[in-house]
């Protein structure tokens, strides 16, 4: 049994047997890069409610627009510093509305500054949180069963790589660890 998505002209097909993200709360750093706008789209054509976050508004928006003001989409702009994702998660949590987290890194090596910043405000999440931490990087190579980069930034709970020229794979797979419960 499979579950088809069609989202912005684009569609999917993920095992349904292996995806459960209806109703999840999911905060998605990196938003307005590639392989995060395919994965928010996918999160909501299954039912997600999703807040993608990115470093400009007027991505964030064109985001939107695209997914044509989609209901369970919300959007933040996040500084890549230390401040901004620490405030923003703390934020997230206080609403009471987090089951993910996904950072979405690109070839720009600044994306993995942001990844640091990302990881040093999880650290500072209260313990105990029941929260799934996931990092996904370019691999343009990597088969998509691969886990981990050599290295990625600590306090995330597993890494996907996605090969930037065909991100259907690698979107699948994600939504497959999205819908394992959360770490404790």
């Amino acid at each position: 049994m499979v579950a088809h998505y069609r989202a912005a002209g684009r569609s999917g097909v993920v095992p349904s047997a292996q995806v459960f993200v209806r109703n999840r709360h999911v905060v998605l750093f990196g938003a307005q890069r590639p392989f995060g706008r395919r994965l928010t789209e996918a999160l909501l054509a299954l039912g997600a409610q999703v807040v993608a976050v990115g470093p400009l508004r007027t991505e964030l928006e064109a985001l939107r627009a695209e997914l044509r003001q989609h209901e369970r989409l919300h959007v933040a702009e996040c500084s890549p510093d230390d401040v901004g994702p620490a405030l923003l998660l703390e934020a997230t949590l206080r609403r009471g509305h987090l089951d993910a987290l996904v950072f979405v890194a690109d070839e720009d090596p600044r994306s993995l500054s942001e990844g640091d910043a990302l990881s040093r405000a999880i650290g500072s999440l209260p313990a105990g949180a029941p929260l799934q931490r996931l990092f996904a990087y370019p691999a343009p190579t990597a088969h998509v069963d691969s886990l981990a980069p050599p290295t990625y930034p600590r306090n995330f709970d597993d890494a996907l790589g996605y090969d930037p020229s065909n991100l259907t794979p690698s979107v699948s797979l994600m939504l497959e660890r999205l819908s394992q419960p959360p770490s404790t």
